[in-house]
């Protein structure tokens, strides 16, 4: 391992000025991105630099074919860097879109990265200073990469992270990185991948008595119904067809935004597959282009069936199927699928998004016992106890990882809040919100979100509410949060050095929502509160996923409430029986 050099702590960060083509100066938003990417790294709030300096660039169709030709640029890029900074921040992330990745997705050109990252970093201006390398997804080359800076690695001077979240050093927010690029990312697709909702239910038991299928997932995609309009927007206007026909089975969410999008087309032609059917040749010139819309394709079988009799009846010279959502569909976007029907004939399937779906037999999930569920699109901010217990089936449990310790013993047995939040966190943010939205007129962006810091749960849900509604997040340290608890007042926890300290003194709102992932006496929550206050913020609402204390909630809110039941008393121990004696064996 590398020594690093005694340093007092950094403040300062600027990017490294490399980029292949003309390099651009970051906009606000992509500023703020850096500006917390270096928070993660130092630990505190860094103040970013925004040097002047020209960038170090490359010509792409240069640098594509002599991929060495991008050593000097980066180093000159690299090294002047510490005479402005303490953190360099090097962006090659597919995410950010500040250059194009498609050079660095070569091993013969992460070498030459790593070469000219090495010689920078072993001179003696960044004996002192610290390299943020952000990466497209971790990929099976970046191996090489990691192998050659692997004693920088080790020694903290160079970190690692890419857009999957992960990162070379333990300790990372990984979570909120992956948190940080969502919220640079505003495409259409991404915003509509952000606000879908999938839902966990017993949902259309298909098949033979005694082999039926149920199906887990709903997808829900009422709350993003202008992103699905912007989506259909340039399906439509790409190829105008005569008529649109669309199909829904059980919801709405379709209808809207495409009869948008055909009145923005010009005022396309469109009907619901029912009217389309009822259409007789009589009835005018048959559309000689037709596109048939759904929701939703899975197995197929279903869609076949629908484009057989379509073709049948309005006989078009060219029929395309859109699917908004494809189950398993082989590109994670803007893909294509075939399905073929029961004689068959084959056809080419468009979609926008790719879906995971989990179907269970009717005995796996007990649906005698649970019951269909028949209201796909509910709005209710809580669980029922099915979902909650379904919820824990699904996703397993685990010993509590973050224990107020020494104040009271961890649970040895929780519900895997993190992993819950992983595949579900859009629907259960969802239900959480609408009680926020019930508690004040405050607009999202305008509300400050408190939790705890370094809790896997709380944190998951914070970012899950925050991209759900682009509320702020502020995270108060554990050990502050205990003293408070403790009795100390709330005053003598500030430090003014503190980010979290900063943070809650430069907000503009004053109206503050309370999260944590499970309450067990309430101490932390009563804490948070406490520490609000005496910043004089108005506390408008407390929300938690699991309250393991429902009487005495108050004005909590939670989605689901349940109280263990009291730990089983030790057995006695087993002692001689006076009577003993008196018994005789043969």
């Amino acid at each position: 391992m590398l020594e690093r050099e005694q340093q007092t702590p950094p403040t300062t960060f600027d990017l490294v000025r490399f980029g292949l083509g003309p390099g651009e100066e970051p906009n606000e938003q992509q500023r703020a991105f850096y500006a917390y990417v270096a928070r993660i790294v130092a630990g505190h709030t860094m103040r970013y630099v925004g040097s002047a300096a020209a960038f170090h660039t490359i010509d792409t169709a240069t640098a594509l074919v002599e991929t060495e030709s991008i050593y000097e640029p980066l180093y000159r890029a690299l090294m002047e860097l510490p005479d402005r900074a303490d953190i360099g921040i090097l962006d090659l992330s597919v995410s950010t879109r500040t250059v194009n990745t498609e050079l660095f997705l070569r091993p013969e050109a992460l070498l030459h990265l790593a070469s000219a990252v090495s010689a920078a970093c072993g001179s003696e201006q960044w004996a002192a200073r610290t390299l943020v390398i952000l990466l497209p997804t971790e990929q099976a080359e970046d191996i090489r990469l990691r192998e050659q800076l692997d004693a920088r690695l080790a020694s903290g001077q160079i970190h690692l992270l890419s857009d999957g979240g992960t990162a070379s050093w333990p300790g990372t927010d990984e979570d909120d990185y992956r948190s940080a690029l969502a919220r640079l990312q505003t495409a259409s697709i991404d915003l509509f991948e952000r606000k879908l909702i999938t839902r966990l239910g017993w949902f259309r038991p298909h098949g033979r008595q005694g082999e039926r299928k149920v199906l887990r997932h709903y997808f829900d995609a009422s709350r993003a119904q202008d992103e699905l309009g912007h989506l259909l927007d340039e399906a439509i206007g790409a190829d105008r067809p005569d008529l649109i026909v669309y199909h829904e089975s059980v919801s709405d969410w379709l209808a809207n935004p495409l009869k948008g999008s055909c009145i923005s087309a010009g005022s396309l032609p469109i009907r619901s597959f029912s009217e389309a059917m009822d259409t007789t040749p009589t009835d005018g010139p048959q559309p000689r282009s037709v596109l048939l819309v759904v929701p939703v394709v899975n197995t197929g079988v279903s869609l076949t069936e629908r484009v057989t009799t379509l073709h049948a009846r309005l006989r078009p010279e060219r029929l395309r199927v859109l699917s908004v959502l494809c189950v398993g569909g082989p590109q994670p976007r803007f893909g294509r699928r075939r399905i073929e029907g029961n004689d068959g004939t084959e056809h080419e399937v468009a979609y926008f998004l790719s879906v995971e779906q989990r179907t269970e037999s009717e005995a796996e999930c007990r649906l005698a016992v649970v019951g269909e569920t028949r209201r796909y699109e509910e709005r209710t901010n809580t669980l029922t106890t099915a979902e909650f217990w379904d919820l824990v089936r699904t996703c397993g449990v685990k010993p509590e990882d973050d224990v107020p310790a020494p104040r009271r013993r961890g649970y040895a047995v929780v519900p895997d809040v993190p992993q819950i939040l992983e595949q579900y966190g859009n629907w259960l943010a969802d239900k959480l919100w609408m009680f926020v939205r019930r508690s004040t007129s405050t607009v999202g962006q305008d509300i400050l979100l408190v939790c705890p810091e370094r809790e896997q749960g709380s944190r998951k849900l914070s970012n899950s509410l925050s991209l759900r509604s682009g509320a702020q997040v502020v995270r108060i340290p554990r050990e502050d949060i205990e003293r408070v608890v403790k009795g100390t007042a709330p005053e003598q926890v500030f430090d003014a050095r503190a980010p979290w300290c900063q943070e809650l003194d430069s907000v503009a709102t004053k109206e503050v929502v309370l999260i944590d992932e499970f309450v067990g006496s309430g101490d932390t929550i009563r804490a948070m509160e406490r520490i609000a206050r005496a910043k004089g913020l108005n506390v408008k609402a407390v929300c938690t996923l699991l309250d393991f204390s429902p009487d005495a909630a108050g004005q909590r809110h939670s989605l689901y409430g349940w109280k263990p039941p009291a730990s089983q008393t030790d057995l006695p121990a087993q002692r001689p029986d006076a009577d003993g004696a008196a018994v005789r064996r043969p």
